[in-house]
């Protein structure tokens, strides 16, 4: 069976004021791979993202130039569009950051907070749904009698399975990485790894890395980004 598109961008440029970071971007992501996205630091990549999610419409003086979709739900969704509301979009694109960034509670309430903030009430549910989480991060087994600690207290490569479990529990068709091992020795490394080539199976995953020997481990397709235009390899 042939892949899906599930993002597309035809001749998109991205402008902080007057300056231009991305030019002339025409792309296709497919549904159910992992496209890594490579280049130098402060080459774009990083405000590609962050037009996937529409965190760009929160940026003071930026703005976009042609096209740019994304599928969900089977709807196409206008990117470029401000006046589109951005809160449904981002239920289902979750971002993951470089370091690991959990919030000062609970193991629990880390993972149930997206669920609370959307609305969820029903305990079982968000119970149902955090141990659902944690599972597919393959972090049950170790935090199921911590649920009441302090997640800071998790090593790095923990916290970072918890920031991915806390982006999984609202079920994102897209997911979104932006350098999520830098941070973490080679054996967390290879945890996250193995994580994302599972998940996968049903999410549509977009890497920022550049660690090359990881790219090459994880991405159906690459693109490298430089000098704001972005090809691919």
């Amino acid at each position: 069976m042939q892949p899906t598109t599930k993002i597309h961008t035809n001749g998109l440029s991205f402008y902080y004021g007057k300056m231009q970071v991305l030019q002339d971007v025409s792309v296709e992501l497919q549904d159910r791979r992992i496209t890594a996205i490579t280049g130098p630091s402060g080459s774009g990549k990083s405000s590609f993202l962050s037009v996937l999610n529409r965190m760009w419409t929160e940026i003071p003086g930026v703005h976009l130039q042609g096209e740019a979709h994304i599928r969900l739900g089977g709807q196409l969704h206008d990117l470029c569009d401000k006046r589109q509301p951005a809160q449904h979009l981002r239920r289902k694109v979750g971002m993951v950051f470089q370091t690991p960034n959990p919030l000062p509670m609970s193991i629990y309430r880390n993972v149930a907070f997206p669920l609370k903030l959307s609305g969820c009430s029903d305990r079982q549910q968000i119970a149902a749904q955090v141990e659902s989480a944690l599972r597919r991060t393959l972090l049950w087994d170790e935090v199921k009698d911590l649920l009441k600690k302090d997640a800071r207290q998790l090593s790095g490569g923990q916290q970072q399975r918890l920031c991915i479990a806390r982006s999984l529990v609202l079920e994102p068709e897209v997911l979104l990485l932006d350098e999520p091992t830098s941070a973490l020795d080679v054996a967390a490394s290879a945890g996250i790894e193995d994580l994302l080539l599972a998940l996968k199976q049903d999410c549509t995953l977009v890497l920022v890395s550049h660690y090359l020997d990881q790219v090459k481990r994880l991405a159906d397709k690459v693109y490298r980004v430089d000098n704001g235009r972005m090809v691919q390899l």
